[in-house]
């Protein structure tokens, strides 16, 4: 599962690509959820969130990744430092 912080349109298209992504790499078709959407946790095995925030030390291109067993939390100011962690 991908894990949007919102509904933001740039965001989701963002989420697609890395959808995208993973399908063509691992043959895992993950689904995209909003933050707050109900979804079936038993299907869950791993999570990935892409969150925007408002860090000032990353800058424009930058992002934090946080890596743990069963989830993924990427972070970042702006489109492009999510599309860089990606």
């Amino acid at each position: 599962m991908i894990e949007l912080s919102d509904k933001n349109p740039e965001l989701i298209r963002l989420g697609r690509y890395l959808a995208q992504q993973l399908l063509r790499s691992t043959g895992y078709t993950l689904r995209i959820v909003t933050a707050g959407e109900p979804r079936d946790n038993r299907a869950t095995v791993i999570a990935i969130s892409l969150n925007r925030n408002s860090a000032s030390a990353l800058g424009n291109e930058g992002y934090s990744l946080d890596v743990g067993s069963s989830l993924v939390i990427l972070r970042a100011n702006e489109p492009a430092g999510l599309f860089y962690g990606i």
